[in-house]
């Protein structure tokens, strides 16, 4: 079950990152990979902006406009929920659980 009170990066992170990949698969198909989930929890700060690109694009590509609205709506709460509205660079080894945990309640 989704916690919408914690903020924890790594929890909000990985929220998003669920919630960018069911985006991903309804406009293409197909959701991330594996590589990408790595990346994602232990380097969000250089990954995600290229994830939340590559979503962009493909749902523009897809020409769906409830997906494209959906996308900044999520993008823009996800933000407020971090510090300094900033995509942080690394998280903890903790985080990176909290990560898998916020990714498994964004699934749900």
């Amino acid at each position: 079950m989704l916690d919408k009170s914690n903020n924890n990066p790594g929890y909000v992170l990985g929220w998003f990152f669920a919630k960018l990949d069911a985006i991903q698969k309804e406009a293409a198909g197909e959701g991330f990979a594996q590589s990408d989930l790595t990346a994602a929890s232990s380097s969000p700060g250089t990954t995600f902006p290229r994830l939340i690109e590559s979503v962009k694009e493909t749902v523009t590509s897809a020409g769906n406009p409830a997906l494209q609205t959906e996308l900044a709506r999520l993008t823009a709460d996800i933000l407020g929920r971090l510090p300094q509205r900033a995509i942080p660079d690394y998280i903890t080894l903790q985080d990176q659980f909290r990560f898998m945990v916020g990714m498994s309640h964004g699934k749900a």
